[in-house]
């Protein structure tokens, strides 16, 4: 019979002790990643994907709004287009870069649960779950850039909105 009066026990796991008290994963641990690796692959190939042709229309804006700033039209002022495009095409490519490193560490996810698969060990484990944590804490930065960016242009938005109409009304 336990004793009532012991201090209360925990069967959280201790940093660098192991998980089945053996030395060793468990198998149910191990197939659930394996199983996992697949997606993660899948994941973050279509975010490279995404990313290379988010790039290219970068490269593609710049190149057609340059080409139509050299253009006469009298709709059109010569010099508005290389700028419009470098503006418009920076943004794409800066979008792109962004949308590049949660791929990567998507990818770098899949190359650790890979690695755990060979070896069982506890520290590529933790190596595979440090690049998840890593995952995660891009995505909730670019979240909270986006909120924030929102919010600017919506303010800017708005104030530009108002002070236009302003402008041809005098």
């Amino acid at each position: 019979m336990d004793n009532p009066y012991t201090s209360p026990g925990s069967d959280i796991v201790q940093p660098g002790s192991s998980l089945s008290g053996d030395g060793h994963l468990t198998g149910a641990i191990l197939e659930h990643l394996r199983r996992t690796r697949p997606w993660v692959m899948f994941l973050a190939i279509l975010g490279f994907i995404g990313t290379g042709l988010m790039m290219l229309a970068g490269v593609a804006m710049f190149l057609i709004f340059s080409v139509l700033g050299f253009m006469e039209d009298e709709d059109f002022s010569p010099g508005m287009g290389i700028g419009l495009g470098a503006g418009i095409g920076g943004i794409y490519l800066a979008m792109g870069v962004v949308a590049l490193l949660p791929s990567l560490k998507l990818w770098k996810y899949s190359s650790r649960i890979a690695n755990l698969m060979r070896t069982s060990a506890l520290s590529d484990l933790e190596d595979a779950m440090d690049q998840q944590r890593a995952f995660w804490k891009i995505c909730g930065i670019v979240v909270i850039v986006s909120f924030a960016l929102n919010i600017v242009f919506s303010i800017g938005f708005a104030l530009v909105g108002t002070l236009v109409p302003a402008m041809f009304l005098e």
